[in-house]
């Protein structure tokens, strides 16, 4: 006789009971997510339609600038011992010596800047800023400037004439000059710069320079430059004066 063994087969799940199953599980990992708190990432292969990416710039190099503005105060108390044509009203000033009733293409003072900046990059809204006044107070000091390269001497600009003077002050009274310098229009230019100072003095008197700063901007941040070097040409003569923190 054969013998059939027949087996009962289990009810396969009903689909409301799955769906219940699915939405708990569902539930008890989005708790875990929950209580897991900036863990949650979502990945997706899609892309914005405009994903600008942009990388600042990284100025690989050394530049040294030295200090110009000073406090010395070992004594107790603040002493002002800062560059004297860097800041303006500050009772500090270089005194030249004294300046004939005429202009003298032989006779003049150079300021040469500092260049603490990275070479490569545009150089805009580029302007000196200067403070004279004259020292005897009994006649008018007038002055015109060139502007040259520090490195080879040579011309970049000039700003007034011995017949058209670019500004001119009476007594005592400081005069302001704000001048700007298209000429320089890259860092690399900036970083060498050397202001000439032609004057003439009614009253045979020395002229009181307050202050001599080149400032400007690059695409990145403004920068100002300070004298660290002055030239007085005079009688044949040439006297130079570092400033004392800009080393030898």
């Amino acid at each position: 006789m054969l013998r059939v063994s027949q087996r009962r087969l289990r009810p396969l799940p009903s689909l409301s009971a799955v769906t219940t199953v699915l939405s708990v599980g569902i539930l008890i990992v989005a708790l875990v997510m929950v209580g897991l708190g900036g863990t949650l990432a979502l990945f997706t292969a899609s892309q914005p339609a405009a994903a600008n990416i942009s990388a600042a710039r990284i100025f690989r190099g050394e530049r040294i600038t030295p200090a110009f503005a000073v406090s010395d105060v070992s004594s107790g108390s603040a002493s002002d011992y800062s560059s004297v044509t860097a800041f303006a009203s500050d009772g500090r000033y270089f005194l030249t010596r004294t300046w004939p009733a005429a202009f003298d293409s032989a006779r003049y003072v150079d300021l040469d800047l500092s260049s603490p900046l990275p070479g490569g990059l545009s150089a805009l809204n580029v302007a000196l800023t200067a403070r004279l006044s004259s020292d005897a107070g009994t006649g008018s000091a007038c002055v015109y400037l060139e502007l040259r390269r520090a490195s080879t001497n040579a011309l970049l600009s000039s700003h007034g004439s011995a017949g058209s003077p670019l500004a001119c002050t009476t007594g005592t009274q400081v005069t302001t000059l704000n001048v700007a310098l298209a000429a320089v229009d890259a860092t690399d230019i900036a970083n060498d710069l050397r202001v000439r100072v032609f004057a003439r003095d009614s009253g045979a008197g020395a002229l009181r320079i307050d202050q001599a700063t080149v400032g400007g901007d690059t695409p990145y941040a403004a920068f100002t430059l300070y004298p660290i070097l002055t030239r007085e040409q005079y009688s044949g003569q040439q006297e130079l004066i570092r400033w004392s923190l800009a080393g030898p």
